[in-house]
């Protein structure tokens, strides 16, 4: 005595033999050789086992790692010469009178100069404004009728 389905398509029969049949058949395959492939690297010592690691490690990070994860190295068009030449060039240092390294020093510390008195103006700044604001609290709280 079997069921007769009413059901035209038989869903649960096709799923098993389409789709979980084969993954289990393929999983069980995959397995054996991961089992294998332990008991293989178990025998051999852990030198043999690190150098794998490493070699695989390596080739792994070479080639996927590097091309498709890492940003792209940064080209740079000029060299430090050039770089340096453009600054005393900007500067309007004249390098026939005095050596470029003598001229960089000094435009590093003009630079560095004009970075301090920026700060200083800020602070300078910065500090009025906390002033004004401190007299106008102060103002606020003369005119203001005491509390009784």
């Amino acid at each position: 005595m079997t069921y007769e389905s009413p059901a035209r398509v038989k869903w649960a029969t096709a799923i098993f033999w389409n789709v979980l049949d084969p993954a289990f058949r393929t999983h069980f395959k995959y397995y054996r050789r991961k089992v294998a492939v332990d008991r293989y690297l178990e025998r051999k010592g852990v030198v043999f086992n690190v150098a794998v690691g490493v070699t695989f490690g390596l080739t792994l990070y070479f080639t996927l790692v590097s091309k498709f994860l890492l940003p792209a190295p940064v080209a740079s068009e000029y060299s430090m010469e050039d770089n340096a030449k453009e600054i005393l060039r900007a500067m309007k240092c004249d390098t026939t009178k005095e050596l470029p390294a003598f001229l960089l020093m000094r435009a590093k510390r003009e630079i560095i100069g004009k970075l301090h008195v920026a700060a200083d103006r800020a602070e300078v700044k910065h500090q009025r404004e906390e002033v004004e604001r401190l007299l106008k609290t102060l103002n606020q709280q003369q005119d203001s009728p005491p509390l009784q």
